[in-house]
C-alpha cells in the first residue's frame, strides 16, 4: 500500500473560534471557516447532533468540502451543548427547539452583519439532533434560509417516542419533562411538523430506513404533511441505521447535499 506524503495531501482551510450574542444576551461560541476569495459568500450554518455534544476546531471532511467549493461555514455550539456549564446545557429542557433556533438565527445574523454571508444564500444543515434543528428552524424562521439539508432527523417527537427503545424514551422524558401523553403541548411545540405550513425554503432529508434512534415513521409523517401542503421537499432513503459507517456512503450523502444546494442557487457547482 502506498501512503501519500504530506506534500501530496491538499491543504485544508483552518477554522477559527468566534462568538456572537443570541436574542437573550447569551454569548454563543462557534467555529468559522472561510473559503478562498472575497466575501460575501453563500454560507452553511451547521448544528451538531446530541444535543449533549460540543463542536471543536477538529478536521471535518464535510466542512472542508463546503469550503473547497466556495461556501463559508459556521458550526455553532447552541444552547444544550456541553462544555459551557450546566445552566447552558439544561436551558433547553422542556422547550426543545426554542433556544437552539434562537442561537441559529443569531449565528446567521452575525454572518450577514460581518459581510461573510449573502443574506439570501444561507443554508442550514445537521445530522440527528442537528437534522431535527434544521427542520425546526426552517419552520419557525422560514424567511431566513435559502434551503435546509437534514440528515437522520426527527419530524414528530411524539411519533418518534412511540417507536424508540425504552432507553431513548427515558432520555426524552428527561429532556421534555414527561411523556407525550403527559406533555402533549410541549411535544407538539417542539416538533417540526407543527410548523410545516410555514416552511418556504426547499428541504432535503436523508434518512435511514433502519434507524432506531431517529425512527423513520417520524419522517414519513413529516414528508406526507409537507407534500399535502405543496412544500418543496425531497427525501432520500438509504438502507442503513443511524450512523454512516461506510466512507462511500458518506461521500454519496455529501454529494447529494451539495448538489441540492447548487440547484437551489441555480448553479452547477
Amino acid at each position: 500500500m502506498v501512503v501519500a506524503g504530506a506534500s501530496e495531501i491538499p491543504p485544508g482551510h483552518a477554522l477559527k473560534s468566534v462568538t456572537f450574542t443570541s436574542s437573550d444576551g447569551q454569548v454563543i461560541q462557534g467555529w468559522l471557516g472561510l473559503p478562498d476569495g472575497e466575501g460575501p459568500f453563500p454560507a452553511i450554518l451547521e448544528t451538531h447532533g446530541g444535543p449533549t455534544r460540543v463542536e471543536t476546531g477538529r478536521f471535518a471532511p464535510a466542512c472542508q468540502a463546503w469550503l473547497d467549493h466556495g461556501f463559508a461555514y459556521l458550526t455553532i455550539n447552541y444552547r444544550g451543548s456541553t462544555s459551557f456549564g450546566r445552566d447552558f446545557e439544561e436551558k433547553i429542557h422542556g422547550d426543545l427547539g426554542h433556544w437552539e433556533v434562537e442561537d441559529m438565527v443569531a449565528g446567521r445574523s452575525w454572518l450577514v452583519a460581518q459581510g461573510i454571508a449573502k443574506p439570501d444564500q444561507v443554508f442550514i444543515t445537521g445530522w440527528s439532533y442537528g437534522g431535527y434543528l434544521t427542520l425546526m428552524a426552517l419552520g419557525k424562521r422560514p424567511e431566513l434560509w435559502a434551503g435546509g439539508m437534514a440528515g437522520v432527523a426527527l419530524g414528530d417527537l411524539a411519533i418518534a417516542y412511540e417507536d424508540e427503545a425504552e432507553t431513548l424514551r427515558a432520555y426524552d422524558r428527561m429532556l421534555m419533562g414527561g411523556t407525550p401523553r403527559e406533555k402533549p403541548q410541549a411535544y407538539a411545540t417542539s416538533s417540526p411538523i407543527t410548523y410545516a405550513a410555514q416552511v418556504k425554503a426547499p428541504v432535503l432529508i436523508i434518512q435511514g430506513r433502519n434507524d432506531t434512534r431517529c425512527p423513520p415513521r417520524s419522517i414519513e409523517v413529516y414528508e406526507s404533511k409537507m407534500r399535502e401542503l405543496g412544500k418543496p421537499i425531497e427525501v432520500y432513503w438509504f438502507d442503513a441505521g443511524h450512523l454512516m459507517l461506510q466512507v462511500e456512503q458518506a461521500i454519496d450523502h455529501q454529494e447529494r447535499v451539495m448538489r441540492f444546494a447548487y440547484r437551489v442557487l441555480g448553479t452547477d457547482g
